[in-house]
């Protein structure tokens, strides 16, 4: 084929193309339309098909299946019009011609907007909540006041627990209901080291529940000046 008769080959694809164009321009219809015809036709044509076959397949097509008003109004359905006329050009099946796209081929598929799942709360331990909150970060050598956290909605009673590096039991000091307590836990009147164990303990109807903290107390205030009596005077 010369290249003179190539370039009429070409014009002759061209001319219904730009026909069709002139009409989507005249009705203000989707500009994509023509081009999801010729690429149809173009990649639907078997092997060796000539380009007076291809022009006839963009004419089929178009005569089968009415430009769509815009993208929402039919877009979709003709894309499944132009695949199925492609197809009937080219195979011989036949085909009638679509009037309208109203009803045909359902609605564009959406893809389903997912419903957030709501989860229970996790199950909650009767302890949840117990946090011994004061003092954390040291104790006085002498009289202290403890504050703790009760646990989530549940009724109970306290106590705090004092021990040795050890775990032996020093002292007690029951609270009641009450979320703090004072108690002196000088060395003097519960002994043990510089670190001591301090537990609260909640008693609740159906359990028990601990939150322990190993905590520096103080060091024995030893600088205070020693106490001379006063000489006695001989009688």
């Amino acid at each position: 084929m010369t290249p003179s008769q190539t370039g009429r080959s070409w014009s002759k694809l061209l001319l219904p193309v730009f026909s069709l164009l002139l009409a989507v321009v005249a009705c203000m219809c989707v500009p994509i339309y023509l081009d999801e015809i010729n690429a149809a036709c173009i990649a639907g044509a078997p092997s060796g098909t000539p380009m007076e076959e291809i022009e006839a397949c963009v004419q089929f097509v178009y005569a089968m299946c009415p430009v769509p008003l815009d993208e929402s109004q039919g877009l979709y359905q003709a894309q499944g019009c132009i695949a199925s006329a492609v197809h009937s050009y080219y195979s011989g099946a036949p085909m009638t011609p679509i009037e309208d796209y109203e009803g045909m081929w359902g609605d564009h598929p959406t893809t389903p907007t997912p419903t957030a799942q709501v989860l229970p709360p996790p199950p909650q331990s009767y302890c949840d909540g117990l946090a011994l909150t004061s003092p954390l970060d040291g104790m006085p050598n002498g009289v202290a006041t403890f504050y703790w956290n009760p646990p989530f909605n549940q009724s109970a009673t306290f106590e705090i627990i004092v021990m040795d590096e050890n775990h032996t039991l020093l002292a007690t000091f029951p609270a009641g209901t009450s979320t703090n307590v004072t108690g002196d836990v000088s060395m003097a009147a519960i002994g043990g080291g510089l670190q001591l164990w301090v537990k609260v303990r909640a008693y609740l109807v159906s359990a028990t529940c601990d939150d322990e903290h190993l905590i520096w107390r103080a060091a024995p205030d030893n600088s205070a000046p020693p106490v001379i009596p006063p000489p006695i005077r001989p009688h």
